[in-house]
C-alpha cells in the first residue's frame, strides 16, 4: 500500500502535465419563450340560415334557432411564425314542421392553423331527436380568410350528414 503523500504527489504531477483548463465556450442565450396572444375576432352570432333546414335522414323541414360563438386568436412567438387558434361552440334547437319532433344540436371544436391568413375547419355534428325520429350525424366545414391586419374578409361553410340511426 502506498503512502497517501505519494498518491497526492502523483495526482498533482499528472494534473500539471494535463492540458490547462479552459473556460467553456460562450453559450447561446436561451430561446425566448414569450408569446403574444391577440384576439382577432370574437362574437356570438345567430345561426344562418336557419329557416327552414331539412332533417338529413328523411327530408322533414325543421325550423332551427340557435347561435354559435366564434373566437379567433393569433399567437405570435418571439422566435417563430404565428399560429392561429379557432374555437367554435354551437347550440341550436329545432322543431319538425310535419311531425312536431324536437331536436337538440350542440357541438364544439377547436382548430389550430400554422401559416397564412386562410383556415379550414371541419368537425362532426350530431343531431339528437327527442322522440322516435332517427338521430343524424354529419360534419361542418368552414373556410375563413383574413387580411394582413387579421380582419375576417371571407367566410364559406358547408354542412353534410352521412349517418342516420334510430
Amino acid at each position: 500500500m502506498r503512502p497517501l503523500a505519494c498518491s497526492l504527489a502523483t495526482l498533482v504531477f499528472l494534473g500539471a502535465c494535463a492540458e490547462p483548463m479552459t473556460q467553456p465556450e460562450e453559450v447561446a442565450p436561451p430561446p425566448q419563450l414569450r408569446a403574444e396572444v391577440e384576439t382577432l375576432f370574437q362574437g356570438r352570432f345567430p345561426l344562418r340560415p336557419p329557416p327552414p333546414a331539412v332533417h338529413p335522414c328523411f327530408g322533414e323541414a325543421v325550423e332551427l334557432s340557435g347561435d354559435y360563438n366564434l373566437v379567433v386568436r393569433r399567437i405570435t412567438s418571439a422566435g417563430g411564425p404565428s399560429v392561429f387558434l379557432v374555437q367554435v361552440a354551437a347550440h341550436a334547437t329545432g322543431v319538425g314542421l310535419t311531425t312536431g319532433a324536437r331536436y337538440v344540436i350542440s357541438e364544439g371544436t377547436q382548430f389550430t392553423s400554422h401559416g397564412s391568413g386562410t383556415m379550414s375547419l371541419r368537425f362532426r355534428v350530431q343531431v339528437i331527436s327527442q322522440g322516435g325520429i332517427p338521430n343524424a350525424a354529419g360534419w361542418v366545414h368552414l373556410h375563413l380568410t383574413f387580411d394582413a391586419n387579421g380582419n375576417l374578409t371571407a367566410e364559406r361553410g358547408e354542412i353534410a350528414f352521412d349517418v342516420c340511426r334510430g
